[in-house]
């Protein structure tokens, strides 16, 4: 994982800026470091506490600064809002006082404190610097703080270290340690970091090294005490400021490594960072196995049939090189070390294709960090519908480590989990998987709440925990109150999920599901069911038996289309041909509406013509849902003066 390099061991030190802002005239006196003008206010700059931070097996800087420290310069510019600037280094009183005087107008000034060490004023470098916006329009400002840390500050470091380690074959000509090789690699990327003008790699041969005896002979043979040394060093200030890893191998005379190890070494700005290196008994010694690998969902990444899982062990072995993930994906949830997986693949520093070894760094398989020297988590992608199990080793020249097998995530690895549906993948003893359901709506719509819905399709993730689980609903429980959760179609309610268990199965309903495969499911609604309507007061409504709606479907004459449904699945259907007939009617008019009222909004198809029949053929065109079919006709009845509007309502349903 990326490493942020303020959280190295840093000196963080306070700064604070004393403001008195309170209506300063042409009369005020003059005061040490400066006079006071009309419409400025005086600041006071002092140095505060310091924060320290450290972290195990990590080679710090050889200075560290405290509220004790004394630098060579301390620097405070800035700019105003309205354009104005400051720039003033402390005096020699100031710096020793870590105090100074300085005027700045009513304004907003967005300030840098910088510190300045080194040998001597002439060569001292940025060290480190503080950032801070004062509003000094604000008459209640009293006082600024500035933390000075290392960010931001680009000066660039140096390394000496002086690595000591026991050899114990020293006198021994074939076997003896007589080269090593090292260099310092990003964190981030396991990359051998370049430095100097030319570019120059810091990948250190023989002559690069001082070679020498100690005082500790290697002619006791149960003595693990160092007994030979050698320097390295990256000098010049050519290091970028930032965490790195130095790796050390040791080689025999005929190029054989016996022997890595490896630190981290923080580089400061403007520092040398110069430490003795101990290297424990780790020569011809393959690294101890890592323990606790444990597999976490990376929270809402499931993408593209993909997920994210990040993965995290216990390093225990100072001589790693680095470390080996074996990936099995299984087609049972539960396995035997009998059964035989899907497929193995191992992930580290070396490539074999015919023996299903790859490399970690640029794989599609990897998300995130690395499997490099010292590493403890790294993110991988996964697919989604599939399961998996992993296991861990550390590797070095001198061989490989016993593979670690997975440990079950526990509640206080802080993921939030049930017996149902764990958050976390590999939770319990389940198989590593994350599985994907999608709900095609078929034209409908999901309200899960007032505030929650969905149209056309509605998903949701899952981790198998081999147990069944109980698809969404579509409504709400028989007998229940509840009015969500609710799947219509143009008021045609819910009825079930369908779903084809293989490409050759019938279709067929599906309610729970137990499984870690993806699943595909679509909704099934009611096509029969009649929808309310209110007829206008202004109209009078028709006898059923007064009203003929029939229509002409495939080989199929004269469906009887009143509240029916019309199944147009059949090879070669298309849109129905529709006649309506009122019998005795002067004039008939039919609204075709998309909507379950007849006064409801949307687009309607409006049929008219003089006399008692309204042939308007084949209406196009028609989706698979329920229509509002409207018939008025003028129409004289027994007891009418004269002929009025009539009306009937009825449903009319499209399957398709």
């Amino acid at each position: 994982m990326k490493s942020k390099f303020y959280n190295l061991l840093w000196a963080a030190l306070a700064v604070m800026l004393f403001a008195g802002c309170t209506n300063i005239s042409s009369n005020d006196a003059a005061i040490t470091g400066g006079m006071i003008l009309p419409g400025q206010c005086l600041v006071s700059v002092g140095v505060g506490e310091t924060i320290n931070e450290a972290g195990a097996r990590t080679i710090n800087p050889t200075t560290v600064y405290d509220n004790t420290s004394v630098f060579q310069k301390l620097e405070l510019t800035g700019t105003s809002a309205k354009g104005a600037s400051v720039s003033h280094v402390f005096a020699a009183e100031e710096l020793t006082a870590k105090q100074a005087v300085v005027s700045l107008t009513y304004d907003k000034w967005y300030l840098t404190l910088t510190a300045y060490d080194g040998a001597d004023a002439a060569s001292a470098v940025p060290v480190l610097k503080g950032d801070y916006f004062a509003d000094l329009t604000n008459t209640a400002l009293t006082n600024i703080e500035f933390t000075l840390t290392p960010d931001g500050v680009n000066q660039a470091g140096s390394v000496e270290l002086t690595v000591k380690f026991f050899d114990p074959y020293k006198s021994v000509a074939d076997k003896k340690i007589d080269k090593c090789e090292a260099g310092l690699y990003k964190i981030d990327n396991n990359q051998l970091y370049a430095v100097g003008s030319d570019n120059t790699k810091m990948e250190i041969s023989d002559s690069a090294f001082v070679l020498s005896d100690l005082s500790v002979s290697s002619s006791d043979p149960d003595s693990t005490e160092p007994n030979t040394k050698c320097v390295f060093t990256a000098n010049n200030l050519d290091v970028e400021p930032g965490r790195y890893m130095f790796k050390i191998w040791f080689k025999t005379s005929s190029g054989r490594k016996t022997g890595f190890y490896s630190d981290v070494v923080v580089v400061a700005p403007g520092r040398k960072t110069v430490a003795d290196v101990t290297v424990p008994d780790i020569m011809d010694r393959i690294p101890e196995k890592p323990e606790n690998l444990k597999v976490l969902l990376v929270e809402g990444s499931e993408k593209n049939g993909f997920y994210k899982a990040h993965i995290k062990w216990t390093d225990n072995s100072t001589n790693e090189e680095s470390f080996v993930l074996k990936v099995t994906e299984w087609d049972a949830y539960t396995t035997t070390s009998t059964d035989t997986p899907v497929s193995t693949k191992v992930y580290g520093a070396e490539e074999d294709t015919a023996t299903d070894e790859y490399y970690f760094w640029g794989s599609d398989f990897r998300a995130d960090g690395t499997l490099g020297t010292s590493t403890t988590s790294c993110e991988v992608n996964l697919k989604l519908g599939v399961l998996y199990d992993f296991e861990i080793a550390a590797w070095n020249s001198c061989g490989i480590s016993e593979f670690e097998g997975r440990t079950a995530c526990v509640d206080a690895d802080n993921v939030a989990a049930t017996a149902t549906k764990p958050a976390l993948t590999g939770y319990s003893t389940s198989k590593v998987n994350r599985y994907k359901i999608d709900y095609d709506l078929s034209s409908g719509k999901l309200e899960k709440s007032a505030t929650e819905s969905y149209e056309g399709t509605y998903t949701e993730f899952k981790t198998y925990a081999g147990a069944e689980i109980t698809l969404q609903a579509g409504k709400p429980a028989a007998g229940s109150a509840d009015t969500y959760p609710m799947a219509t179609r143009n008021h045609n309610p819910f009825v079930d999920w369908y779903y084809k268990p293989s490409t050759a199965a019938a279709a067929t309903t599906i309610s729970t599901y137990n499984n870690w495969e993806n699943l595909s499911v679509w909704a099934s609604y009611d096509p029969t069911y009649i929808i309310s309507y209110t007829v206008s007061e202004e109209y009078g409504e028709l006898d059923d038996a007064d009203v003929t709606a029939i229509a002409d479907i495939v080989s199929t004459s004269n469906v009887d289309c009143k509240n029916a449904v019309l199944d147009l699945t059949e090879t070669g259907a298309t849109n129905p041909v529709f006649t309506f007939t009122v019998a005795g009617a002067e004039a008939i008019k039919v609204n075709f509406g998309d909507k379950a009222s007849r006064t409801a909004e949307g687009s309607t198809v409006e049929l008219d013509t003089r006399g008692s029949t309204v042939a308007p053929g084949a209406i196009d065109p028609l989706e698979g849902k329920t229509y509002c079919v409207t018939v008025l006709a003028l129409k004289q009845l027994t007891g009418d003066t004269a002929a009025r509007w009539y009306s009937k309502v009825f449903a009319v349903t499209i399957k398709r």
